[in-house]
Formats: structure tokens, sequence, C-alpha cells
């Protein structure tokens, strides 16, 4: 003991005593660890002074040169420290210790919560791994709440529950979640809902979308390959999974063949001639009525003169027929659609695609449809050109329903007519509008015209290839050659 009751502090790992070099291991002594410091730095500058050499290297945990420290504080602050085991990260579970309550299993596990504070939590199960489960689900609860996530132990079922959830808070059209909805519960989850998410792999997609195009269509496996890229694209930036397994699935070929349109004027005035002889759907009660011819005549009409589709004729509004240069024009700004609410079909406020909005001149055997239309449809609080004899408007159901009832009437005269019977819809007269554009102007304006983004879109779905050569080819090959073969 040093005198004051006081006990001599040491600095250990310290070297040197006196005025010649350190040695490592040896132990410097003072009454109080300044001083025990300042006799080291003592021994060290007059070793040095004396050409003894400087302080070693590992002397305070660090390397030299280095200043030496001047307080406890920096001298415990130097020395070599025990490394300790790694901190918890929010919601991690500790190891788990289990203790048997007599056919039921207790486990234990210290949690770290959002705030740092470390809790100890206690489940019980019929088996080690049930109370494990629980204690994993009790962390998740207690440390992120509504924002707990599932891991790549979950099912296909249980992430697509957490992915529909997060579908509610985001901004989307009602009618897109629905067919989400749909697809998962009637394709996908039957198949693949008890794998786990990081089970399933390119190869496990590739054979379902497969089967799923033998036993149903192309187009719904197209539909279910949407669905598992945006349900995978999610559990990669929740980081349940490392990578999306379906962005390397092979394209899926469509197993219908793309046909196109092009509608003479003589064919139109068959098809005319044949709506004036149709009594309708229900002829016998309309009294003589006959809107249901006057309703495929106006649709087939608009969408031969604008290449508007269904949705987007029926979703006119009064308001949107205005007037351009002195010609008449018609805002497409919403389209019909369909869904299984109770309500059954609403107006979406936007085409197809926000960006295909667009002011459309309309030709004249067009503006007359919307003229006649302004004038004698009921009126209906959307304001709606085409409305019913109720004055509500009309779904993209109705107008098919009629259209297959004018096509099974004339079926023969019809395919007299040269024109697919099975294809007879509004929109065989957007196609056809489409390649008249293209054939006497250009594929520009068709592409401008159908609210397409890109013009190979336009090319390949809607316009007819033209098997006739440009003239200017034959007269090119006249100014070379004409000569040579004149006698």
């Amino acid at each position: 003991m040093a005198e004051h009751g006081q006990p001599n502090r040491s600095v250990h790992k310290l070297a040197g005593n006196g005025t010649s070099a350190p040695e490592p291991g040896e132990v410097v002594r003072g009454d109080t660890e300044t001083g025990a410091i300042d006799r080291l730095r003592s021994a060290l500058i007059a070793a040095a002074a004396q050409g003894e050499g400087v302080m070693p290297d590992g002397l305070f945990g660090f390397e030299t040169p280095r200043e030496l420290p001047t307080t406890p504080q920096d001298a415990r602050a130097s020395m070599p420290r025990t490394v300790g085991r790694p901190r918890l990260t929010p919601g991690q579970l500790g190891s788990v210790s289990f203790a048997d309550l007599g056919g039921r299993v207790r486990a234990r596990a210290r949690m770290r919560m959002l705030d740092g504070s470390a809790v100890r939590l206690s489940c019980t199960g019929d088996t080690e791994a049930d109370a494990v489960h629980a204690l994993r689900d009790r962390a998740e609860e207690l440390t992120f709440g509504f924002l707990r996530l599932p891991w790549g132990g979950s099912t296909m079922a249980e992430v697509a529950s957490y992915w529909l959830e997060d579908l509610q808070l985001r901004q989307m059209e009602s009618a897109t979640r629905e067919e989400y909805m749909r697809v998962l519960r009637s394709k996908v989850l039957p198949v693949l809902g008890l794998l786990r998410v990081r089970d399933v792999h390119t190869g496990i997609v590739d054979r379902y979308l497969k089967l799923v195009a033998a036993q149903y269509s192309a187009s719904s496996a197209r539909r279910a390959k949407g669905v598992l890229r945006q349900l995978m694209r999610w559990a990669v930036q929740n980081r349940v999974i490392t990578s999306n397994p379906v962005d390397d699935v092979d394209p899926i070929p469509s197993d219908a063949p793309v046909f196109f349109v092009d509608i003479s004027a003589e064919q139109l005035r068959g098809l005319l001639d044949l709506l004036a002889e149709w009594p309708g759907l229900h002829s016998r009660i309309r009294s003589g009525r006959r809107p249901d011819a006057g309703l495929v005549r106006d649709v087939m009409l608009l969408a031969l003169g604008s290449s508007m589709r269904t949705g987007e004729i029926l979703a006119v509004r009064r308001r949107d027929v205005v007037e351009v240069d002195g010609r008449l024009a018609v805002d497409v700004n919403g389209t019909i659609v369909s869904t299984s609410r109770p309500d059954g079909s609403y107006r979406k406020s936007t085409p197809k695609r926000a960006r295909q909005s667009r002011l459309i001149p309309l030709p004249n055997f067009a503006s007359d449809v919307l003229r006649s239309r302004k004038e004698n449809c009921l009126e209906s609080a959307e304001g709606y050109v085409f409305t019913t004899d109720r004055g509500t408007g009309y779904t993209v159901n109705n107008v098919d329903r009629v259209f297959r009832g004018f096509r099974k009437f004339f079926p023969r005269e019809i395919a007299a007519l040269g024109l697919d019977v099975d294809r007879l819809s509004p929109r065989m007269f957007r196609k056809a509008a489409a390649t008249t554009v293209a054939r006497l102007g250009s594929a520009e304006i068709s592409q401008h015209l159908l609210g397409h983004a890109r013009l190979d879109t336009t090319e390949r779905y809607y316009i007819k290839p033209f098997s006739l050569v440009e003239e200017d080819a034959a007269r090119l090959l006249e100014t070379c050659y004409q000569s040579a073969t004149t006698p």
C-alpha cells in the first residue's frame, strides 16, 4: 500500500524502468495511474536521449511513432481490448434455451428492440420447433408490428398475403388489383402456394408456366408470369430472397395468330345494309325500336373513324366532344373498366395508359354519330354520350354481347362479304382504321391515332402488311435499263 492508504497503480504491458529502453512485459508502478504514466514517459524520453531507440511497436496497442497518452483515460483506451459477442440486430434472437414443462416445451431467448433495448422472450409449444416458431413470431410482432415481413422460409402463400396487403397501400386501379388477386388464387397458389419462397427457382417457374399454357392458354400463362414477377420483385425488395427467378424465364410464345384487317367501302356498305335489316336481340319487346342495331352501327362507325377502344368510346362524355378548326374532335381522357365490384364497372380517369390521352379530329361520318348521340341520348349523371334506355352508361360486356348477337343472326351474309365472322367486333374496325391510315398516309400517323408509345407495336399488331411495291421502283429500273432493251 502507498501513502495515505492508496494502493500502488500498475500500467500493464508497458516497459522500461529507469533510463534504459523499456522492454515489453515489464511493469511500471506508481502511487496513482497518472504517476505511473509520468514515470514511464520520463524513462522513454531519457532512453531516447541516450540513443537507445524509440518506443517499441505495440507498446500501447498501436504502431509507433505516436504521441504518448497523457491521462488515465487515454491509457485505458490504448490498451488491447477483448472482442465481445456480436451485437444483436433489431428483431434478431440470441441463443435459445429450452425447458421441459411436462408435455410442453418452453423456449427462451434475448431479443433487441428497434430502440436498442434488449428484452427476454419466452414462448411454449408442443415441440422445440413449435416453441422456436412461436418465439420468432413474437419477436417479429414486438419489433416491427404491422411492418413485419416474411423470411426465406415462408411459403409462397404467406408471401402473397403480405404482398396483397402492400397492394392495398399503393395507388393502383382497383381492376388491376382485383386481376392480381384473381390470378393468384386461381392459377398460382393452388400449385406453388405450399413451396417455400427460397426454394422457388427459375426451373420451377418455367415448368409451372408451361403447365398453365398447356392446361389453359398462352395468354393465361403470360398473366400468371406477370403476377409472379411482381410478387417475386416485392420479395427481393424486402430482402426475403436475393434474386427474382422469373426474370430468366423464357418468353411465352402466343398461341393466337395476329390478324390484320383491311375493310373496303363496299364491305362497310354491306354491313350497314345488314344492320338495317337486323331486328336486334329483343325485337319482340322493343315495340319496333331497334336500339341494339343502332348501338352496333354507332360503335362500328366511331371505332372506324377514330380507332378508339370500346371502353374509350363508351367513356366519351358531352364535354369531351369539342370543335377544333371547324372540325369536330373527341378528347380521349378515360375508359370504362369492368370489375367484380357491386356496381360492376366504373369510368377510369385515363385511357388504358395515362400517356394515351389524346385529341382526335373526326371524319364526317364519325362526327355525325356523336352529334346524333348528343341530341337523342338520355341525360345521365356522368354525361355519357352512349346511354341505355334508363339513362345509365353501357359496359364493354354490353357491347360485346350485342355484336355477338349480330354475328349469329347473319353468319353467312357476313362471310359472303369477305369478312371473318368470329372476329367481327369493335377491335376489327380499330385495326381497319390503322391499316387504312398507314396505307394512305404513314405508319407514324397510325401510331399517334392509336395512342401507342412504340411504332413497332403498331406495325406488328395493327397494320396489315402491303404487298404492292411502290411505283418508284419501276421508274428507277426503266431509267437504267429501258434504253438497252429498245431496238
